[in-house]
């Protein structure tokens, strides 16, 4: 809100208020974007599908492979830029086990992929055999 922003101002500067600012708007758009991959092209306005064609926002297709078997990769929402880089990482599941150790809530991806639950557990966070993240 306006006061939080306004005390975090006067406290720390405008630099910070200018942080904030960016990165509530950014949270923001990234839901909208992530709205946008669900939806078909005559769904959306032109500029959108510009956007994800340009690869500035989530396209369609590589949103899509996440929400297919093995639920183990493109979990970026924003563009997908990093997900090359974080699936070959290994770290959504490393997350996903330091959450489990954490609190013993299981990924819903493990709900849907036993195999993928079984390796994760133990400490197997690469990508299956010839698995790449699709663009």
């Amino acid at each position: 809100g306006v006061v939080p922003m306004a005390a975090i101002s006067a406290l720390t500067g405008p630099a910070t208020t200018l942080f904030f600012a960016t990165f509530c708007a950014m949270e923001i758009l990234s839901q909208e974007f992530h709205k946008w991959s669900h939806m078909t092209k005559g769904e959306c306005p032109f500029w959108v599908n510009a956007l994800q064609e340009a690869g500035l926002t989530i396209p369609r297709v590589p949103h899509a492979l996440h929400h297919m078997a093995p639920y183990d990769g493109n979990y970026c929402i924003v563009s997908g830029l990093c997900n090359p880089f974080m699936d070959r990482s290994g770290a959504f599941r490393r997350m996903e086990h330091a959450i489990y150790n954490w609190n013993g809530v299981e990924s819903n991806c493990w709900k849907l992929d036993p195999e993928l639950k079984r390796r994760t557990l133990l400490g197997d966070y690469s990508l299956p055999a010839g698995k790449h993240t699709k663009k």
